[in-house]
């Protein structure tokens, strides 16, 4: 690319923001019909005051690695953890690991994907999918097997959130559970999976969140909801909320977004479950509170943490491929079928 053309570019993107701009109401993009969006402006901008407590703070998340990939095949390596905080002291750590085998099997005259945990995961009951349900249909045969096990590791990641909160001791309730993730359900099977962890911490009197490190939800005027939020320079740490008056019922959740420290520009995804919606200024606080590492400054140590320890790295993953092949040294598998990109990838032309 040269100079000219790189200018050109530059110029059409500031015009096309500049056309942007000429809306006179502007609001969060509806999920759905079912949501009635609110249009932007800065009384919704609320003030929080990073609140210093020792009241517990759990963060979970989940990390996968694809170790073996053939046309009828996937086998994922999985891991999911947990860290939890009283104040800024960590006090829990819990992770739990193993591997899931996708695969397609034709049984009753229909194709299904089936899946088989192994390790710490062996004692997950039978997971099956049709090979045309809806959720697997924008993809071929190889992405389908990828694209259920994402479902599944998606679907464990609030499951195990469910299994941290349950194995506490009854003594520890008003904890405040952090995913790191949307709340907001992308199918019946994270609905389900959703209200069994809601259920329970209304037992246990916890409060659910969420906080995406990234989104890429757009206005009604096609940009970017962060970039529109930033334009008010709002100063200090701040919650945006509402943005809608009525939401899903499937959603369960309510949506808003936090900018956690004064001197960060990063501007975050929060949700809070919609029965616990009267706690969401102390749970920003709370988080608030633990987000002035530098490593990134204005998001939560805590998910900082819990991605480090769920996180499978490049070099592990090929360690594991590695371990793998050398235990099953003698056998074939049909990795040849989809191997011809990688190949070209690979090639050096003159």
């Amino acid at each position: 690319m040269n100079k000219l053309l790189a200018q050109q570019i530059a110029q059409d993107i500031q015009f096309i923001s500049l056309q942007r701009m000429q809306q006179p109401v502007v609001f969060l993009q509806p999920f759905s019909q079912a949501y009635i969006p609110l249009p932007l402006n800065e009384e919704n901008f609320v003030s929080i005051t990073p609140l210093q407590s020792n009241k517990h703070q759990i963060f979970v998340d989940g990390g996968n690695a694809e170790i073996l990939r053939t046309p009828d095949c996937s086998l994922q390596f999985l891991r999911f953890a947990a860290v939890g905080f009283s104040g800024t002291k960590r006090f829990f750590t819990q992770k739990k690991e193993g591997y899931v085998l996708v695969s397609s099997l034709h049984s009753d005259g229909v194709m299904h994907l089936t899946l088989t945990g192994y390790g710490d995961l062996a004692t997950l009951p039978p997971f099956t999918i049709s090979h045309d349900d809806p959720l697997l249909l924008h993809g071929n045969q190889r992405t389908k097997l990828q694209v259920f096990a994402e479902l599944f590791r998606s679907l464990y990641e609030i499951q195990f959130s469910q299994e941290v909160l349950q194995n506490l001791s009854n003594a520890d309730k008003d904890i405040l559970l952090v995913l790191d993730r949307a709340l907001l359900p992308n199918n019946v099977y994270e609905e389900k999976t959703f209200a069994a962890l809601y259920s329970l911490a209304q037992q246990k009197k916890s409060v659910i969140c969420g906080v995406n490190k990234t989104t890429a939800l757009l206005t009604n005027t096609g940009e970017s909801i962060v970039q529109c939020l930033s334009r008010f320079e709002k100063k200090g740490c701040w919650i945006y909320y509402p943005l809608f008056s009525s939401y899903d019922p499937k959603h369960r959740a309510v949506l808003s977004f936090v900018k956690f420290h004064p001197l960060s520009s990063h501007i975050f995804r929060f949700e809070i479950h919609s029965s616990q919606e009267e706690n969401i200024y102390t749970a920003a606080s709370l988080l608030a509170s633990l987000s002035n590492d530098g490593a990134f400054l204005g998001y939560p140590y805590g998910l900082v943490a819990v991605d480090q320890l769920a996180r499978v790295s490049n070099k592990e993953k090929e360690s594991l491929q590695l371990l793998f092949l050398n235990h099953n040294k003698g056998m074939t598998f049909s990795t040849t079928a989809l191997d011809a990109h990688e190949i070209l990838d690979r090639q050096q032309y003159i």
